[in-house]
């Protein structure tokens, strides 16, 4: 597997991985396409911004796994990470994070942050793992009225 900057090729296979991996039964809303459209329509515009990136995680020439990132006066945002569903408990994840956080260290960039879901005990230990530490909570942050857990690691900077 590799982990590497996403191409404009990769846009429609992490479109795919966006919806089969992150897409919440619970939320009404959005159907399938609208979100695609959607996504594809912002997506692009992380590869002409230098405050944005995009990651993917490659297996065997499909597109397994991928990160969003912002960054905004020397701190970054990861905004989302998924893995797909059958390619989890393998090490994508921590390969997407771990690239996230050298290339951000490598920018001096001096932290980074996210928000899960409070319910979401695999991720949640994957970033404790990587050094996340608890910064607070969100209150019902999600449309079913989860709550968040906003995490934050120090990069150095």
């Amino acid at each position: 597997m590799i982990v590497r900057r996403a191409l404009v090729e990769d846009l429609e296979a992490i479109a795919e991985l966006d919806w089969r991996a992150l897409h919440d039964p619970f939320i009404e809303g959005l159907r399938r396409g609208e979100r695609r459209e959607a996504l594809m329509a912002v997506w692009p515009g992380l590869f002409e911004s230098p405050d944005a990136r995009l990651y993917a995680a490659e297996r065997l020439g499909m597109v397994v796994g991928f990160a969003a990132v912002r960054i905004v006066v020397g701190e970054a945002e990861l905004d989302a990470i998924a893995v797909d569903p059958a390619a989890r408990a393998q090490g994508v994840g921590l390969a997407l994070l771990t690239r996230v956080v050298d290339d951000l260290r490598g920018a001096h960039i001096a932290r980074l942050a996210l928000e899960v879901r409070a319910s979401n005990a695999p991720a949640r230990a994957l970033y404790a793992r990587v050094g996340f530490v608890e910064d607070g909570i969100r209150r019902k942050y999600y449309e079913n009225g989860e709550d968040a857990v906003l995490l934050g690691l120090t990069l150095g900077g």
